[in-house]
């Protein structure tokens, strides 16, 4: 993927000492090396959300974060999740409490991608479910955990727009004015806004 350095021209990110102004950008997975050449990691979900009232407006800005959802709202046994741009999540990855339910939809923290005959197969570190998923591609509003592996925690309202057909879509997130959108359904090369945060260390 080529990469250059382009000044992010809308209102920079700015995030307490932990964390650092999204003024570079880039596709998803080149944006994961961005961080990490650094020593850092991109910037979770959760601290998008904690640090949403900082500024009036903000955005697009990539989350760490990926959400996988099936075209017809269902997850079938032994079946690869297959996006359409070649991004693959597969079946031995889909938890079992997944399968049969509808409007079920997978919170996915990356560990790896691995290059396989062309497709490109994610390795998820950590999966949670997300119930209750819109099935409408116009835009939704859902309850959303403020952190997606924590469901039973505190949550907001967000509305969310998705593909038509299923998807394996990083988080794309902004805001403008009161409204905080999440869109899990722009393709994962194109050039976003990076925001960081320093990951945890034990002591």
């Amino acid at each position: 993927m080529v990469y250059r350095n382009i000044p992010y021209d809308a209102r920079p990110l700015f995030f307490p000492k932990k964390t650092i102004p999204g003024y570079e950008r880039a596709g998803y997975e080149r944006a994961l090396e961005f961080v990490e050449e650094r020593g850092l990691k991109l910037a979770s979900h959760k601290v998008l959300e904690e640090h949403i009232q900082r500024s009036p407006e903000y955005g697009p800005v990539w989350a760490r974060e990926i959400i996988a959802y099936p075209e017809c709202g269902y997850y079938f046994r032994r079946r690869d999740h297959t996006d359409v741009s070649g991004w693959v999540l597969p079946a031995g990855e889909i938890p079992g409490e997944a399968h049969g339910k509808r409007g079920i939809a997978l919170a996915i923290e990356p560990a790896a991608f691995e290059i396989h005959r062309g497709k490109t197969i994610l390795i998820p570190a950590r999966t949670s479910i997300l119930e209750g998923f819109p099935q409408n591609s116009q835009g939704e509003s859902i309850l959303l955990p403020l952190d997606l592996f924590n469901p039973d925690g505190q949550a907001a309202p967000r509305m969310l727009f998705r593909l038509r057909a299923g998807g394996i879509r990083p988080i794309l997130k902004r805001i403008y004015g009161r409204a905080d959108n999440l869109s899990v359904d722009y393709s994962a090369s194109a050039p976003f806004a990076i925001a960081a945060e320093e990951p945890l260390r034990s002591v």
